[in-house]
């Protein structure tokens, strides 16, 4: 997916007018390398909606089968497999 198209569904379905540095740099580190990405930030600092970004741009439509699998640990107060799938469902 562009990220043209990414943005504006962020704006449109999540209400959020900017992404913050965080969620840039991560957005930025994807387009430039691709691969793995390691995101380390406090919480509610917006890690699902950067990881989310990131693995939009990876999709390629249409999304008949299988692309992406999404591999979620969590400790007690962090995010977890249903914040991520929300996150995703609402992009």
């Amino acid at each position: 997916m562009k990220e043209t198209e990414i943005i504006k569904r962020v704006r449109e379905r999540l209400g959020i007018a900017e992404l913050n540095e965080m969620q840039q740099s991560a957005l930025n580190a994807w387009k430039t390398g691709g691969g793995d990405l390691i995101l380390y930030s406090p919480t509610g600092t917006g890690k699902t909606l950067a990881f989310a970004l990131c693995l939009l741009q990876a999709l390629k439509p249409p999304m008949q089968r299988l692309q992406a699998v999404v591999i979620a640990l969590a400790g007690a107060g962090h995010a977890d497999g249903r914040d991520i799938a929300h996150t995703g469902r609402r992009l």
